[in-house]
């Protein structure tokens, strides 16, 4: 009778303890890429799929034909190559329990920036920019602008009317753009973070220009690099730099010294430049090749939550070159960045990401 006691009270403890032990955490499945003819089976609707898209496990993927899948269980990537009618449970379980919080994480970031509708989406940089209420010290820089214009247009009017002119400013202004040439557009470092390593440079080609030069100086005005290059990029191999000190570089049509751009950058904290490149090999262990454009598309979006933006622009930018089918939904990442977070004029980024 007491044994009996015993083991009823036993199960009975096992019984309450199951019940007040946490829950296991879902599943979360998401479409990390994907080409060709694929399919979404929801609910017993059919719908084209989404990068970043999370699906349910009741959910069943369709492919056909040449089409490709990569998916992401709990961020362990699961690849698939042939034709099927993939079971969102098959999948969950062919992944185990294995996870990976850098791909996880890097997907969830492009999950916010993909979909259909996302022409007229702002990212949430761009919102907040667009919806912040304006302080005082914005009033009285808009009003101290105001007035500057007026004495400006006063000024341009008398000296007129003196040399017999109309808008003598206007001219001489037009006059310095013109001997300028055209204006050089830098891609990055452009007023952002970047990584550590080497340091890349990146412009658009400007017509007229057949040699550039970049300079590097610290705070102080001290020149730390310098070269001449005919090319569109220039690399800085061993830089040594003190991170999060501010750093400018300068880059100047050698034919024309009035011809330049200056920009600023500064490299990321020891310990969140540790976490990066962390979370890259991370990233790099799971996805494999770095010329794939899903990988690269991934690395974009690890940039991006770090600040590297110039960086994260060009992971897109590279991805939708290798990737045609989703040239204008990469093209929108990486304009994003140059948008929002890198905060170029518009006309420059409707360059850029043409």
């Amino acid at each position: 009778m007491a044994k009996e006691l015993r083991l009823l009270l036993g199960a009975t403890l096992l019984l309450l303890l199951a019940a007040t032990a946490p829950a296991a955490a879902d599943d979360v499945v998401r479409i990390l890429f994907f080409t060709g003819d694929v399919t979404v089976k929801s609910a017993g609707k059919m719908s084209a799929p989404k990068i970043g898209q999370a699906v349910g496990k009741e959910d069943v993927i369709i492919l056909k034909g040449n089409a490709t899948l990569q998916l992401s269980v709990n961020g362990k990537v699961l690849k698939y190559n042939k034709p099927a009618q993939l079971k969102i449970a098959d999948a969950i379980k062919r992944a185990g329990r294995g996870e990976n919080e850098a791909v996880a994480n890097s997907l969830r970031t492009l999950a916010a920036a993909s979909g259909a509708g996302r022409e007229n989406r702002t990212s949430e940089a761009g919102a907040t920019r667009a919806t912040a209420p304006v302080d005082s010290s914005q009033l009285m820089a808009n009003a101290k602008r105001k007035g500057m214009e007026t004495v400006k247009n006063e000024a341009n009017s008398e000296i007129g009317k003196q040399i017999g002119i109309d808008d003598p400013l206007g001219k001489a202004a037009g006059l310095m753009d013109y001997l300028r040439g055209d204006k050089l557009i830098v891609l990055e470092p452009r007023s952002t973070a970047i990584s550590s390593g080497q340091v890349t440079f990146r412009w658009l080609r400007t017509p007229g220009v057949t040699r550039y030069s970049v300079t590097v100086r610290n705070y102080l005005g001290d020149e730390l690099f310098k070269t001449s290059i005919s090319d569109t990029q220039a690399v800085w191999s061993t830089p040594s730099l003190q991170p999060e000190a501010v750093y400018t570089w300068t880059l100047q049509n050698e034919d024309n010294p009035l011809n330049r751009s200056t920009s600023s950058f500064f490299q990321i904290s020891a310990q969140k430049d540790a976490e990066l490149h962390a979370g890259e090999q991370a990233l790099l262990k799971e996805l494999g090749q770095t010329e794939d454009p899903a990988t690269m598309m991934m690395l974009g979006a690890l940039y991006a939550d770090v600040g590297c933006y110039g960086q994260a622009a060009r992971y897109f930018t590279l991805s939708a070159i290798q990737a045609p089918e989703h040239r204008k939904e990469l093209l929108g990442m990486a304009r994003e960045q140059y948008l929002y977070n890198i905060v170029m004029p518009e006309e420059d980024v409707a360059i850029i990401c043409r």
